[in-house]
């Protein structure tokens, strides 16, 4: 049962760096001064271009692009490439390797393995895909990096996304660490009271601890919306949004002529 105590606990740890990490977001990059409803609109353009490109080349540029903003938002360059490269694209080279090979992806062989083919066409689109899954990752990372969660959700709010839609984020948001914390405590509460606890034990209340654990999530989530509810909560009456200063909107013309051009090397 090390391996669930591992788990759930590394889970945590994950979860809250990467939605508690406010450690990039202070400091005075270039996408930190940026409006953050511009911002994710810009993010969110240059992901639609880079699922439109199929040149390799291209798609080159923009995984070059997006650690470039990294750097100049004053994100560490290892930090960022550990977080973009470690995960998603590392397990999408996975699952594009095959089609690398003639027996799934034929055409010129340029390479023979163990006597199986290696084709042209084949390298040429596991390349593709995972150049742009290299890329979206990089760009979507910079939001939550440089952006703070109440900034992401007046930003939403700008570009007209549906209250209902905001509402769902915001207790998600709050639920997935209550949830994850229930789920500490119902597992410490259980060690506690075990002298030698022996496999067979374990998995014999695993499934016990299970349905407790979906009930308790149930009631949670109702909880939570409550909660959001008894203290006034209304997503219509969302304020505080960031005040524009001078310099963000410099940077932010900045920010629209990048967009801009990307959009004219998609086309070219």
């Amino acid at each position: 049962m090390n391996a669930v105590r591992r788990t759930i606990n590394e889970l945590s740890e994950a979860i809250q760096r990467i939605v508690f990490n406010t450690e990039f977001v202070a400091l005075n990059g270039f996408l930190q001064r940026i409006n953050p409803a511009l911002k994710v609109t810009g993010i969110l353009l240059l992901v639609v271009f880079v699922s439109l490109v199929r040149d390799t080349g291209k798609l080159f540029i923009f995984c070059f692009v997006s650690f470039l903003l990294a750097v100049f938002s004053r994100i560490p360059l290892g930090f960022f490439v550990k977080r973009v490269l470690l995960f998603v694209p590392l397990f999408t080279a996975f699952i594009a390797l095959p089609s690398i090979f003639s027996f799934v992806t034929p055409g010129d062989s340029i390479l023979t393995v163990f006597g199986l083919h290696i084709t042209k066409q084949g390298v040429n689109g596991a390349a593709t895909l995972i150049l742009r899954v290299t890329a979206s990752v990089g760009l979507t990372s910079l939001i939550p990096l440089t952006t703070k969660w109440t900034d992401v959700v007046y930003a939403l709010k700008k570009l007209f996304v549906p209250s209902s839609a905001i509402v769902t984020l915001l207790i998600s948001y709050r639920y997935i660490f209550s949830l994850i914390r229930s789920a500490e405590e119902m597992y410490l509460a259980r060690l506690s009271r075990q002298i030698k606890p022996g496999l067979g034990s374990h998995y014999k209340a695993l499934g016990g601890k299970t349905a407790i654990f979906m009930r308790r999530s149930m009631q949670l989530s109702e909880n939570i919306y409550l909660a959001f509810l008894s203290r006034g909560y209304d997503p219509s009456t969302l304020s505080g949004y960031p005040r524009i200063e001078v310099s963000s909107s410099i940077f932010g013309f900045v920010w629209i002529l990048l967009i801009a051009a990307a959009g004219v090397f998609v086309v070219l």
